[in-house]
């Protein structure tokens, strides 16, 4: 019922989600320890027997153009984005836990539409600081059926199925 509910999970994770505390630590440890020759040479015999390589052996500023941004003043700041990491249950029945994440300061929203977009309902409304969250929605007020449940931080919006079944 939910995309990753068969990963395993680690305390670095949340679903298959990496968390922001995890990304830090592993790009701490790959400043840190920068290729060495061993590396790129173990890494051209495994393409000879696999056909594929590990970009990050290859390109190590991959790791750090896809966790980290250079903010005006110059420091490094980690892009987060608004997003909905975990609906639990989904199917609903009769309250969820919604884990989310706000990326700055905003006027944020929790918003459920059903499939044809139209609004049910805002079950949150309110300013709120960077950080994660979480939200325990019950659908005793919904009819059973397939709706959509968007977060509004600022500018940025996530959006995920989520189905109601009392």
């Amino acid at each position: 019922y939910t995309e990753d509910a068969a990963w395993p999970g680690s305390p670095m994770t949340d679903g298959a989600d990496i968390l922001p505390w995890a990304v830090d630590m592993l790009l701490d440890w790959h400043t840190e320890d920068p290729v060495s020759r061993k590396e790129l040479e173990r890494n051209a015999a495994i393409y000879g027997i696999q056909n594929n390589r590990n970009p990050f052996i290859d390109r190590p500023e991959f790791a750090t153009h896809l966790y980290v941004t250079t903010g005006v003043t110059g420091t490094e700041t980690r892009p987060w984005v608004a997003k909905i990491s975990r609906i639990s249950p989904n199917p609903i029945n009769p309250s969820a836990v919604i884990r989310y994440t706000v990326p700055e300061p905003s006027a944020t929203t929790l918003t459920l539409y059903d499939v044809r977009g139209k609004r049910v309902a805002t079950v949150l409304s309110s300013h709120m600081q960077a950080g994660e969250y979480v939200y325990s929605l019950e659908a005793d007020n919904f009819s059973d059926g397939v709706y959509f449940l968007r977060l509004k931080a600022g500018e940025q919006t996530d959006t995920r199925k989520v189905v109601i079944l009392k």
